[in-house]
């Protein structure tokens, strides 16, 4: 089971309280799709970003991420963890898991992602979950700045599938894997 998340710009609040529900259960590891430390601050990294990236650094073991269209190279040399550039592809419960951002590769626009496999995005800062185009269209909406009038939300995908909860723990979108 992993925990996933996305679209933190550098919001240690909402980060630190995202990460309480990684700490109650027992999941494989973290997947972040991309904006991780980026909050709007040209000029020097604010307090908020610099304690999201000594928190990530905390949980670097666990961590498989991407970069997102906010994410500069410079934080990202300051993580203990890769961070896929456009995107990675993983086999996860038996699918090819595309983890991207979003804002380079979408539903339309997807390199060696098959039947029945999973697109893991972020991007719009809105959950989804659901099947397109062939595949598990995935994203955990945001942890900082939830848009389309969401709530700040987090994934969890197992293998049955895909489930999108509020920060009080309901249900906001799920899907369930059908075959292979």
């Amino acid at each position: 089971m992993y925990f996933v998340i996305s679209d933190i710009h550098g919001d240690y609040e909402s980060l630190l309280q995202a990460f309480e529900f990684y700490d109650k259960s027992k999941f494989d590891g973290i997947i972040i799709c991309g904006d991780l430390l980026f909050d709007g601050s040209f000029f020097s990294r604010t307090k908020s970003s610099q304690s999201c990236l000594d928190l990530l650094n905390e949980y670097a073991e666990d961590i498989l991420a991407c970069r997102g269209n906010n994410d500069i190279s410079k934080d990202l040399e300051e993580l203990k963890f890769e961070v896929d550039d456009e995107f990675g592809l993983y086999e996860i419960y038996g699918r090819k898991m595309l983890l991207t951002h979003g804002h380079l590769y979408y539903e339309t626009r997807l390199p060696e992602v098959g039947d029945n496999d999973i697109y893991m995005s972020g991007h719009t800062h809105m959950p989804r979950a659901d099947f397109a185009y062939g595949m598990y269209m995935l994203n955990p909406g945001s942890v900082s700045s939830p848009r389309g009038g969401y709530p700040k939300t987090y994934g969890v995908l197992n293998e049955r599938g895909f489930e999108v909860f509020d920060f009080k723990g309901n249900i906001i979108k799920e899907v369930t894997f059908h075959g292979n």
